[in-house]
């Protein structure tokens, strides 16, 4: 297990003694102070350290279980993974190969494979070619009942298999209904002639049974950007909020108070409070995630530094009303940021090295 250090925290990489006495030597002169509001550390496992992967994501329950997402890029095509912990991150299980056709997968930054986990069940979805040669992309989820010791075979959400065109489904976002149906929402381009330049629609569809049938397909716009992933989020009643950015660059949210079936109009959102959480120290921000992690936020944001604009780095912070802690910068030449708490803590990942070098890392965000 590798340490992490303060003012502001940095990561140092798996190296040599010598480069590691050099830079600690380095991170220890620079310090002013103790940022006193995390303790973390590095979980990567081992069998990703130097193996080449893109595109990470974690989910994590109050029971400790942690699904980790990737993918990999390999004749012929991309291939998306996953391995369990039963820990809260501290091990994991050795990776099993999502996709059962070899090098189907169709992925991104907005668009990689992700996992639902709740009460010892585990949902991964991602998207896929289709094999008719449409060029279409469709929707696709495996299910465990057995925290992730086997799966389903793979189902797909999207109803229009008979739509021959190159229809695209994906950047889905995934939870469960107060009542334990799981609720997915989507981008979808079905309705490409009703949405506008550089739009495209969010459909939805719900299942009864853990993810292994799912319901018709709903509209619920057709005014979301079309690179992003939609956010769910389910209140004490029972209400089902989307929020998604808009084709013209803002953010919106759609309303359902009857759990899922239907949604009110677009509502605008003002983005002067993310701004205000994201705009001190950092410059070229990008790809905010934010969570709840017990009575706080967690914020995590792709960033340069404005003490040392040549770094590319993940700062994370925590959030409490306008209370702000100090960032703690994770990584070198870092993007594709994602987070997931995960009871007391809170995980971040992450792809480390950029496109041509590309690791995944994974950390575990404790208060000290």
């Amino acid at each position: 297990m590798r340490k992490w250090f303060d003012c502001p925290r940095t990561w140092v990489p798996r190296a040599g003694a010598i480069a590691a006495a050099i830079a600690l030597a380095i991170l220890a002169t620079g310090c002013a102070r103790r940022a006193d509001w995390a303790d973390v550390r590095d979980v990567t496992p081992e069998f990703l350290a130097d193996r080449a992967a893109a595109e990470p994501a974690v989910a994590a329950d109050a029971r400790g279980s942690v699904a980790l997402t990737w993918t990999t890029s390999n004749p012929p095509g991309v291939d998306a993974w996953v391995a369990i912990s039963r820990d809260g991150g501290a091990s994991f299980s050795a990776p099993a190969r999502i996709n059962a056709r070899a090098g189907a997968v169709r992925s991104d930054a907005e668009n990689r494979p992700m996992a639902w986990l709740g009460d010892g069940r585990v949902l991964l979805a991602w998207s896929e070619a289709r094999r008719d040669g449409s060029g279409a992309v469709d929707l696709l989820v495996r299910t465990s009942d057995d925290d992730g010791a086997s799966f389903s075979a793979p189902v797909v959400i999207n109803d229009d298999l008979d739509d021959r065109r190159d229809v695209f489904h994906g950047r889905a976002a995934i939870t469960a209904l107060h009542d334990g149906a799981l609720f997915a929402a989507w981008c979808d381009d079905r309705e490409r002639g009703r949405a506008t330049d550089g739009a495209t629609a969010l459909f939805s569809a719900s299942s009864g049974d853990g993810g292994r049938t799912w319901s018709d397909n709903r509209p619920i716009t057709v005014r979301a950007h079309d690179g992003s992933r939609p956010a769910i989020s389910v209140d004490e009643t029972g209400g089902v909020t989307i929020a998604y950015r808009t084709a013209t660059g803002g953010t919106a949210i759609a309303e359902s108070h009857d759990g899922g079936t239907n949604f009110r109009a677009d509502i605008a959102v003002d983005g002067e409070r993310t701004d205000r959480v994201l705009d001190d120290s950092l410059t070229g921000t990008a790809n905010p995630h934010i969570v709840a992690w017990g009575g706080a936020m967690l914020a995590a944001v792709e960033a340069r530094p404005r003490a040392d604009t040549t770094r590319r780095v993940i700062a994370i912070r925590s959030v409490v009303d306008d209370a702000r802690a100090p960032w703690v910068f994770l990584g070198a030449d870092a993007d594709q940021a994602w987070l997931a708490p995960a009871g007391p803590a809170a995980l971040v990942v992450w792809r480390e090295g950029g496109a041509a070098r590309g690791r995944v890392r994974v950390v575990r965000v404790t208060r000290p």
